[in-house]
């Protein structure tokens, strides 16, 4: 009799932490399963995803006579908090050629010329994608109103041949700024 009792004993501490393990399986499977609470299921439930980013891209027509073809560019400013993500572009790279080429923000507007500003990251001229992109620790505001126009040069090595160029900010006008005046 003594060995059924252990049996017996054993079977229901087995049973007990069976039924435990089950419940508490259950309890988690449906407690983390539920379809109905998630973010997005729903697009009125959504937080607000805040402000748009605003953007703006400035024409830089490739400049006649510099023996360089191809080489027509857009520069992108875009908002980034109180930054703006600048990003010249050459459509196409320039062909033929292994050159890095730098590029800068300048004072005033392309028929008065004027200082360097800001210096924009070198673009890899052999690359069909050929672009940089530099965080300028100024506002869109500030950049998309700035007296200003960017150069793109055949290289460090040859700052006097200038690939690309357009007035940018304030001098832009539509014929060089695909958004309308700047935003």
């Amino acid at each position: 009799m003594q060995q059924s009792q252990i049996h017996s004993t054993d079977a229901s501490l087995f049973l007990l932490c069976f039924y435990f393990f089950l419940s508490s399986a259950l309890f988690f499977i449906t407690a983390c399963d539920s379809d109905s609470d998630r973010v997005g299921d729903d697009p009125d439930d959504n937080p607000d995803p805040g402000p748009e980013v605003r953007q703006v891209t400035y024409d830089l027509p490739n400049v006649e006579g510099n023996g360089i073809t191809g080489s027509d560019a857009t520069t992108t400013f875009q908002e980034f908090g109180d930054q703006t993500l600048v990003t010249p572009e050459l459509e196409d790279g320039t062909p033929g050629t292994e050159l890095s080429h730098t590029a800068h923000i300048h004072e005033n507007d392309v028929a008065t010329t004027g200082g360097i500003a800001f210096y924009l990251g070198p673009i890899d001229g052999s690359d069909p994608d050929s672009r940089s992109s530099m965080l300028i620790g100024e506002s869109f505001d500030t950049l998309t109103d700035f007296d200003g126009y960017i150069n793109i040069h055949e290289s460090v090595a040859n700052l006097a041949e200038i690939v690309s160029q357009g007035n940018i900010g304030a001098n832009a006008d539509d014929s060089n700024n695909d958004n309308g005046g700047g935003y």
